[in-house]
């Protein structure tokens, strides 16, 4: 009461609100008269202040829920980064696997046509190296596979 009177008698506008124990907030604007005097404003403002917490609130709960989904795409980001490199992993062995096979399907064979090869610089007939020859002609045609 004091500061509204301190107010008054110096002329200044003054802007101050109050809450009532019914929760009604009133807002007091004082102005001074060009010619004298003062006005005086009451202007209940609850409804401002009601959706200025629900403001408020509103904003604290978009931030609880920003970190909790910040935290939730960090996890299935990590679970990503781990199912990739298990992927990679598993295509290296896949890599390696195929590799191996390869290897242990020519293996043989390589060690076929190079005993044909060996056998008819040995074939002493001519039916004997025409069927070697067909044969290496025929292990050729293997190793060209794509597998």
């Amino acid at each position: 009461m004091s500061k509204r009177v301190m107010h008054l008698t110096r002329r200044k506008p003054h802007t101050s609100s109050r809450v009532h124990p019914d929760g009604r907030v009133i807002e007091l604007q004082g102005n001074p008269m060009p010619g004298g005097g003062f006005v005086m404003t009451f202007t209940d403002i609850t409804a401002f202040r009601d959706a200025e917490a629900a403001l408020k609130q509103s904003n604290e709960t978009l931030e609880a829920r920003v970190t909790e989904r910040t935290q939730e795409l960090e996890r299935l980001n990590s679970r990503l980064i781990d199912a990739t490199r298990k992927a990679e992993s598993a295509s290296q062995s896949k890599s390696r696997f195929l590799a191996a096979v390869s290897h242990d399907l020519m293996q043989p064979l390589n060690a076929a046509r190079l005993f044909a090869s060996s056998l008819s610089e040995m074939a002493v007939n001519r039916e004997t190296r025409n069927g070697l020859t067909t044969y290496r002609k025929c292990a050729r045609e293997c190793r060209g596979i794509d597998w």
